[in-house]
């Protein structure tokens, strides 16, 4: 399956369980209502790991992830994305990103906040 192939299956999903009944397709209140409906899959992830550790009990967490790219998949058909370029264009970008790009390890960020790859800071005046 793709991630347009989901996207429609999500959204028709949706559409005839009558989640989207009553509700601006495209609007901003309801975008940031299904924002939140996908973070919540993801805090109800966090709470299986939390209690249950990174495994789980059996199958829940991907029951949830699968909640989350459900969700997903709803808005981004609801919105017109078409998952599939956007994902593989992301993906393209991000692997020309330098290693741990955006983390407390990446070199560059060290190097702005004044702090040298082995972890001292730089000399006076430098």
């Amino acid at each position: 399956m793709t991630l347009n192939e989901l996207r429609d299956i999500a959204t028709e999903a949706a559409r005839s369980k009558g989640f989207h009944d009553g509700r601006a397709d495209r609007g901003r209140d309801d975008t940031l209502i299904r924002l939140g409906l996908i973070h919540t899959e993801v805090s109800e992830a966090m709470q299986l790991v939390k209690r249950h550790g990174p495994n789980g009990r059996e199958g829940e967490i991907g029951e949830e992830l699968a909640d989350v790219l459900i969700r997903v998949g709803d808005l981004a058909g609801l919105l017109g994305i078409d998952l599939d370029r956007h994902v593989r264009a992301k993906l393209a970008k991000n692997s020309q990103r330098p290693y741990k790009y955006g983390t407390p390890d990446d070199e560059r960020l060290q190097k702005d906040q004044g702090v040298l790859a082995a972890g001292t800071p730089p000399a006076a005046g430098g």
